[in-house]
């Protein structure tokens, strides 16, 4: 049965063979050179010939061994018109993420007169059609020390002893960068690669929940002290300002003591966790609220997620 087995060939060794036909190499020379089971298969590949010299030629990697079926679009109306707009967004440097594309795909068969429902089956073969990769633009590591992690862990088991999980809270700020584009984005294979400029207009927002979830609030640190945008509104959060939307130790404190308030009212006394920074420092006691602190450089992994 393996000996019947039709052996599937790269896109280079395709081209290879349309060459070597062309230029007046026999044919039984190309079965043996590359292991072709009939002349049929030859027939085949110069049938297509000119979609695979136009394959070859698209594709930036003309060493790699990887197999193309070069099948034809179910929608090449679609088709044509969703790469001619990926085009023009990646001329604009707009990244390109597969939600995207795939209701771009969805608008432009409503618009064509049909009903069409793209699936990621059809953005892989879109990407395989037209040398499409989705490539990450850059990103960072990050090295923790295992045996602080684990003396810490150990501690931590103390430390819950005697707290029922709803009395046991973390606080973290996660910035949020409103105009900033992913980092991956879906490239064509000639396409040059660039950096683009990052927009680092930001918010902060300051997150606080309890271990069972039973209690989550969030306070919002901006630049602008009265924005246009919030005028007018009543917010369930709470809204806080600063020159470079940074939590500082003025609105930590303010934020924390409303904790405090809280936990008075509702008489209850909590642990809350806090990374070990500078911003997270207090100079007086707090009455229901009792400060841990998390070893410094090891948020990536002890960190609530």
């Amino acid at each position: 049965m393996s000996d019947r087995k039709r052996n599937r060939l790269s896109i280079k060794s395709k081209y290879e063979i349309i060459m070597k036909i062309k230029s007046g190499v026999k044919r039984d020379l190309l079965l043996s050179e590359y292991k072709l089971r009939s002349y049929s298969h030859l027939t085949e590949i110069m049938k297509k010939e000119e979609k695979i010299i136009e394959k070859y030629q698209s594709i930036s990697n003309k060493t790699s061994v990887k197999t193309f079926a070069l099948k034809e679009a179910k929608h090449p109306e679609l088709e044509k018109a969703l790469i001619l707009w990926m085009r023009q967004m990646r001329t604009s440097r707009m990244n390109l993420t597969a939600d995207l594309i795939l209701k771009k795909a969805e608008k432009f068969a409503k618009d064509l007169g049909f009903d069409f429902k793209p699936t990621n089956g059809y953005l892989k073969g879109l990407k395989q059609r037209n040398g499409i990769l989705f490539a990450k633009q850059y990103g960072e590591s990050v090295s923790v020390d295992n045996t602080i992690v684990e003396n810490w862990s150990t501690k931590l088991k103390d430390d819950l002893k005697g707290y029922r999980p709803q009395d046991v809270y973390n606080l973290d700020e996660t910035a949020l960068f409103y105009r900033l584009l992913p980092s991956k984005t879906y490239v064509f294979s000639d396409e040059k690669r660039f950096g683009d400029k990052k927009f680092k207009d930001r918010i902060t927002l300051v997150l606080i929940t309890n271990a069972d979830g039973s209690d989550r609030s969030c306070a919002m640190i901006g630049k602008s002290g009265k924005p246009l945008a919030l005028r007018g509104k009543v917010l369930k959060i709470y809204y806080y300002s600063q020159k470079n939307a940074w939590i500082d130790s003025t609105i930590y404190k303010k934020i924390v003591v409303k904790l405090n308030e809280k936990m008075r009212r509702n008489g209850r006394k909590i642990l809350l966790y806090v990374d070990n920074c500078r911003t997270h420092t207090l100079d007086f006691d707090l009455s229901n609220v009792s400060i841990k602190y998390i070893p410094a450089n090891t948020t990536s992994v002890l960190q609530v997620k």
